[in-house]
């Protein structure tokens, strides 16, 4: 994916997008200063140096035929190794540390983990190194993100789509299903005795994608390099066993029981009606695909945010989401 926050949300309402540039989103947060950076880093990359991926390009690598077994892996057996739930078999949490390139410098990064919070809620964020923080209340189905320093919830109304997103996030943060991606086995063989799988991806602008991944004996992807035509745009590594130090200020407003009740509703004889516990100091943001969000069920006025109280905190609120079709 190219640096696009939420590129994982593009396709939806097809239901799931495939790759789009390098890079796995949405897209599921944010490094707040330079010492969290550095922290981040080292915990997710100190185990793989960011140069053994070179390797994959020099002339100095010793490349080696595959095994008639490994010549017939698949992409889906690629795809299934690499699923939320296989990675997360034994492991405490599970990283991925992106960087994007143009012309050989570094323009762009990002981190994505799944894992576990310290009371054994499952988690999963997203952060990026221009400031944006995503992540996960599981427990009550919505975001808590901070855009440009400012903190909100976002909530995905329409009917299962958090689910979905959490879904996607789960199972495609390190590759994409190719079943909707479009992504195939170019070749496959040994360098340096590394297993290493190249794959090919076009996109619909008809851009060429390649694709090389280094594969453990499970098949599970430790990193790879993604090159657009000649020319190398990404290359991200994953991290078993990752942890992910949260904010104080984060850790606060999951664990604050100061809430205000959101209830959305559907006035279309459906009978709907999702009712979210928030945060009272901080907005509400939808993300809706085919649906209006209004303030009244006669759809007289479209939603927008309330305005806070005089102190400060924001009252309870009713939404009613039209759909479009």
């Amino acid at each position: 994916m190219n640096k696009f926050r939420y590129i994982f949300i593009v396709v939806m309402l097809g239901f799931l997008l495939g790759l789009c540039g390098c890079g796995k989103e949405d897209g599921v947060v944010m490094i707040t200063t330079e010492e969290e950076e550095t922290t981040k880093q080292e915990d997710t990359s100190s185990d793989i140096p960011a140069v053994q991926i070179e390797e994959l390009t020099t002339e100095e690598a010793s490349k080696e035929d595959a095994t008639p077994e490994e010549k017939n892996i698949t992409i889906e057996e690629i795809y299934a190794a690499n699923s939320g739930d296989v990675l997360l078999q034994g492991s405490a949490g599970y990283s991925v540390n992106t960087i994007y390139y143009s012309d050989g410098t570094e323009v762009y990064s990002e981190f994505q983990y799944l894992g576990f919070d310290e009371s054994g809620l499952y988690m999963q964020v997203y952060e990026d190194s221009e400031g944006y923080v995503e992540v996960l209340d599981s427990g009550n189905m919505c975001w808590y993100i901070v855009d440009n320093n400012q903190i909100s919830t976002l909530i995905y109304p329409e009917e299962g789509m958090a689910a979905v997103m959490i879904d996607y996030s789960h199972n495609d943060m390190v590759m994409s299903n190719p079943a909707s991606s479009g992504e195939s086995i170019a070749d496959i063989y040994r360098l340096d005795g590394d297993l290493v799988v190249e794959t090919t991806y076009t996109s619909e602008f008809d851009e060429l994608y390649t694709y090389q991944y280094v594969l453990d004996d499970s098949l599970r992807i430790m990193e790879c390099n993604c090159y657009e035509g000649e020319e190398l745009i990404s290359y991200f590594w994953t991290t078993k066993d990752a942890v992910y130090n949260e904010t104080e200020e984060l850790t606060a407003i999951r664990d604050n029981s100061d809430k205000r009740l959101v209830t959305v509703s559907f006035p279309d004889g459906s009978g709907i009606e999702y009712i979210y516990q928030v945060p009272k100091q901080y907005p509400v943001k939808l993300k809706l695909f085919g649906s209006t969000a209004y303030k009244d069920e006669g759809y007289g006025s479209e939603w927008t945010e309330i305005s806070p109280m005089s102190d400060g905190n924001y009252a309870d609120e009713n939404i009613y989401i039209k759909r479009n079709n």
